[in-house]
C-alpha cells in the first residue's frame, strides 16, 4: 500500500512496496509520487493534478494524452 497527500508527498508506504520499488524506507519517506512513477506518466499525472484543481476537466484532459 502506498498513500501520498494532496500534494503527492509520500505519507506511507508498506515495506514490500518500497522493496518492489527498489528504495528503503527512508527514501521512501522523502519522495514525492511523481518521482516513483517512470516517464511520461509523471508528467501526465501532475498535468491531471492541475486540470482537477482548475475545475476544467472537460476540456483540458484529452490535451494530456
Amino acid at each position: 500500500m502506498l498513500v501520498v497527500d494532496s500534494h503527492m508527498r509520500v505519507k506511507f508506504a508498506a515495506c514490500g512496496v518500497a522493496q518492489l520499488l527498489g528504495h528503503s524506507m527512508a527514501q521512501m519517506a522523502a519522495m514525492r509520487l511523481d518521482q516513483l512513477l517512470p516517464p511520461p506518466f509523471n508528467t501526465m499525472h501532475a498535468k491531471w493534478l492541475k486540470v482537477r484543481a482548475s475545475g476544467e476537466e472537460g476540456s483540458a484532459l484529452p490535451q494530456l494524452l
